[in-house]
């Protein structure tokens, strides 16, 4: 008996590209449930904004862990979802045949580097910026949305060049890295350095939140597990050690700053809902109370 293929939503280029008179387009999105597995008929820039989540792709549903920095490159007909509860992307959407028409000889540069992502395996097809580049990109894609927003005599012009800057930033972001890490691959063993450096970036993001360890893990592509192993090794300290320090360091500096804010405010601005727990946290790490550590800075 043949298995069935699941069942797949099709966007096409007339859903997004009919009332504009350029094929190019971006759409917003924050995904706070798990999006099946959908394809379209023109090509997409997906850039992660906020939260994270993770990439499944192709009928055999292949996996890698994303965040914020993350730039994904979808190819007509693939088919790709996401694993998530709180994703924040913007979707850059644009006719393949940009690559291949007459605006090929008026940036050959820009759209080559494009072509070589395109070469790698779906589940890769992606680079994590560095975060100095992030904002370049992100302002290019807010002024290409702009000029196809207001059009503005030139707009299709102004927008094209905008899409070619975010395409330059992406690709030498690339030709410096080699794709973004499957899951599985990063489990069976290449995790590394790299994947710690993704997980100590989104803790110290996020020290605030309430975090899990699932899903730092998923940060580094790596199962929990694994993850601990990894991160121990790399940095002497387990996840939790890390996020701790993190956190009481914050608070020493809330309690001598921001005299007006109480305990209780204090433990909830490092991620502890409980104050009397974050005392104990805070006590543990310092050899006194949070209470008794501000007096001290006082005298």
């Amino acid at each position: 008996m043949v298995a069935r293929r699941p069942q797949v939503f099709e966007y096409t280029a007339d859903d997004f590209f009919a009332s504009l008179g350029v094929p190019l387009t971006l759409t917003r999105a924050h995904h706070q449930t798990p999006q099946p597995l959908h394809t379209h008929d023109f090509a997409e820039m997906v850039f992660v904004r906020d939260g994270n989540g993770v990439h499944i792709v192709g009928d055999t549903r292949e996996r890698c862990g994303i965040v914020p920095g993350d730039v994904l490159l979808i190819a007509p007909g693939e088919r790709h979802g996401y694993d998530c509860t709180n994703l924040v992307i913007d979707n850059l959407l644009f006719r393949h045949d940009l690559l291949t028409g007459p605006a090929r000889s008026l940036a050959l540069d820009a759209l080559s580097l494009l072509e070589e992502l395109f070469r790698l395996p779906p589940v890769r097809r992606g680079v994590r910026l560095p975060v100095e580049q992030r904002e370049r990109v992100w302002r290019s894609v807010v002024l290409m949305d702009e000029e196809l927003r207001r059009r503005r005599p030139g707009f299709r012009t102004a927008a094209f060049s905008w899409f070619l800057d975010c395409v330059v930033q992406v690709g030498r972001a690339a030709v410096v890295g080699s794709g973004l890490e499957p899951m599985d691959d990063a489990v069976a063993g290449t995790a590394g350095p790299a994947s710690v450096a993704s997980a100590i970036e989104y803790i110290r993001l996020r020290f605030s939140d309430s975090l899990t360890l699932s899903e730092i893990a998923d940060v580094a592509c790596l199962t929990p597990g694994h993850f601990c192993e990894v991160f121990k090794r790399e940095t002497g300290k387990s996840p939790w050690e890390f996020l701790t320090a993190l956190r009481v360091l914050h608070s020493k500096h809330l309690l001598t700053t921001y005299t007006g804010m109480s305990i209780s405010q204090i433990a909830q601005a490092c991620g502890y809902s409980d104050a009397a727990y974050y005392a104990r946290v805070f006590r543990a790490a310092e050899g006194c109370s949070p209470t008794a550590y501000r007096s001290a800075c006082r005298r």
